[in-house]
């Protein structure tokens, strides 16, 4: 049995830790131990698309571009690149937000253990230490 939580994220997570609180360029080490930590976390379909939707007009843009227009979501895909999360973690994780919208409570569903979290708890949580440049 798997004793290890997973965290389940809302899009605000890592949008505001992207462009508010910890920019990739000045705590690069907090992006890496994200993506060394993803088995842990765990993003539903339907909030993976919230995060920098693509416009349609932005279809035929070349790689460089869309990465510069679209960073955190260029990171997402090809840096942490989420598994797919089955329809199940979406349901799940959409009843836990209905029924407990409250920080730091965890609560089993389906006998998994999800925790709805901030982003500075989840890097407590994941042993996140930043190290100097």
């Amino acid at each position: 049995m798997n004793t290890q939580a997973v965290f389940c994220l809302d899009a605000n997570v890592f949008i505001a830790a992207w462009y508010q609180l910890y920019p990739p360029d000045l705590f690069p080490d907090t992006w890496k131990s994200l993506v060394a930590n993803k088995g842990q976390l765990a993003i539903p379909k339907t909030i993976f698309n919230e995060i920098e939707p693509y416009a349609k007009t932005d279809s035929t843009l070349v790689p460089h571009k869309k990465k510069k227009k679209y960073p955190l979501k260029h990171w997402l895909e090809n840096e942490f690149k989420p598994q797919p999360e089955s329809n199940k973690v979406d349901e799940m994780a959409l009843t836990l937000e209905k029924e407990y919208q409250t920080k730091e409570i965890r609560r089993g569903a389906n006998k998994n253990d999800v925790t709805c979290i901030d982003f500075i708890e989840l890097l407590r949580q994941l042993k996140t230490q930043y190290h100097e440049p």
